[in-house]
């Protein structure tokens, strides 16, 4: 390899190690029952990040999709969830300050009504 600028070390043609397999650095098992209980409970260290649940499954998912493992999610219940969190824009004629978009978790308002109510 060489070096460029500030010491930055770039890989050159040909000089690159073999790639290693995920299971050398990871417990791929391990990896999938943590991510997978992590999209059902929060484990107690991060209770405190409820208000985010949504990016905390986002990154869930997103590292069962690089495992190779997205098959292990229950799809259906995940979309159903998200689309719990949804706010729908108000009708026409209602208060234009008002917008629709996602809540960051489910304890900040009612169930998901495709009618956009709050009920």
């Amino acid at each position: 390899f060489s070096q460029v600028g500030c010491g930055m070390n770039i890989w050159q043609a040909g000089d690159a190690p073999a790639p290693l397999s995920v299971q050398a650095y990871l417990n791929v098992a391990k990896q999938k029952k943590y991510l997978l209980s992590c999209l059902s409970v929060l484990p107690e260290p991060y209770a405190s990040l409820d208000t985010n649940r949504l990016t905390l499954a986002y990154f869930c998912v997103s590292g069962l999709d690089v495992l190779g493992l997205i098959g292990e999610a229950d799809a259906p219940a995940i979309i159903a969830w998200i689309y719990s969190l949804q706010v729908l824009p108000p009708a026409e004629g209602a208060d234009p300050q008002r917008s629709g978009g996602f809540r960051g978790s489910g304890y900040m308002g009612a169930p998901f009504s495709e009618s956009g109510s709050a009920s």
